[in-house]
């Protein structure tokens, strides 16, 4: 429900969303980190959005390539 409704917001349209071969960017978060791993399912996009910091992240990936994993960029 959130990529469609970010999509939407941004006038993306969801029938554009995730499919193979499409690009993909995305900030991947490490679930077992305390504060997203004791959240629940509803309030965990508001805990990544207002509290998390760089300690959470485990990478970026560009056009479904990493560029920075585990805070250091891959080229």
């Amino acid at each position: 429900a959130a990529l469609i409704n970010g999509r939407t917001a941004m006038s993306l349209g969801s029938d554009e969303a995730l499919e193979p071969g499409k690009a993909l960017n995305v900030v991947v978060y490490d679930a077992a980190a305390p504060l997203l791993a004791n959240t629940s399912q509803e309030k965990l996009m508001a805990s990544i959005v207002y509290t998390s910091d760089s300690a959470m992240v485990l990478g970026t990936m560009v056009n479904g390539q990493w560029l920075v994993k585990h805070n250091k960029h891959v080229n």
